[in-house]
């Protein structure tokens, strides 16, 4: 079965991480503790904490999922790292288990440790449909942080136009600003409008500018991850190379103006 890091796990995760999936319905057959924990130490996967059901939903096996809520498995079990059956659901585009999950009652607003949630993780890997049903869900805030980022801050570094277009369409912030805390202190103040000129995204910037997004704000001094003095910064002064001189265009035109 499984290889890689597999320590502790129960020989029903084995069978459900290498999607042997009748495997997995003979070991429910013969009894398979369906509460059993993975207590492996802390890795760099964050493994310990999974359970069967978490890595039914990870894998988007729905009937599998199904018959572990039935059996009585914990909709609302999150690992050790915060993230929940439903979480990794939608952090991996399964929308038939998420919305079984969340018709047995699963928290759909849990966050992992870092503060984000199921929209967020979505957004990240532009699952549209997911992020559809959370939204009429009423389970995602469009202008929810999670390390420090909006939603369309993620897809604009992400360079995902259509994820962005829903977001704005559904009361994002065009000119939300990232906190800059933690690790991303070099980031402080940055717009969804700074990430896409940052990346040399035209389609991007085009978009937040119809939008309403400020070409003329200014990102505050701030350090670096080496703790390096950044200076004060125009939107226009993270136009990089020839690759962004159509983006500087695009700016100049919107009427941006250089620090």
């Amino acid at each position: 079965l499984a290889e890689g890091n597999t320590k502790e796990c129960s020989a029903l995760m084995l069978a459900l991480l290498d999607e042997r999936f009748d495997a997995a319905q003979l070991l429910l057959d013969e009894g398979a503790d369906i509460h059993y924990t993975r207590q492996a130490p802390h890795t760099r996967d964050r493994s310990r904490g999974q359970t069967a059901l978490w890595w039914a939903a990870n894998k988007g096996h729905l009937p599998l999922t199904q018959r572990l809520v039935e059996l009585g498995a914990d909709v609302n079990l999150p690992d050790d790292f915060g993230s929940t059956p439903a979480i990794q659901a939608a952090s991996h585009g399964h929308l038939p288990v998420l919305q079984y999950l969340a018709s047995q009652g699963a928290n759909l607003r849990a966050r992992i440790s870092d503060g984000r949630t199921a929209f967020h993780l979505a957004v990240r890997d532009g699952y549209t449909t997911v992020v559809e049903f959370l939204l009429t869900q009423g389970a995602a805030d469009p202008n929810d942080r999670g390390s420090g980022y909006t939603p369309l801050m993620v897809a604009a570094e992400n360079n995902d136009a259509a994820m962005a277009a829903l977001l704005l369409a559904n009361g994002a912030e065009v000119d939300a600003r990232h906190t800059g805390s933690g690790i991303y202190t070099a980031l402080k103040g940055w717009t969804p409008l700074v990430f896409a000129v940052n990346g040399s995204y035209t389609r991007m910037v085009r978009l937040l500018l119809q939008a309403g997004a400020n070409p003329n704000l200014s990102m505050p001094a701030t350090s670096g991850p080496r703790g390096e003095p950044l200076p004060k910064r125009k939107v226009i002064d993270f136009v990089k190379g020839k690759r962004g001189e159509s983006v500087a265009r695009i700016l100049q035109a919107a009427g941006a103006k250089q620090g």
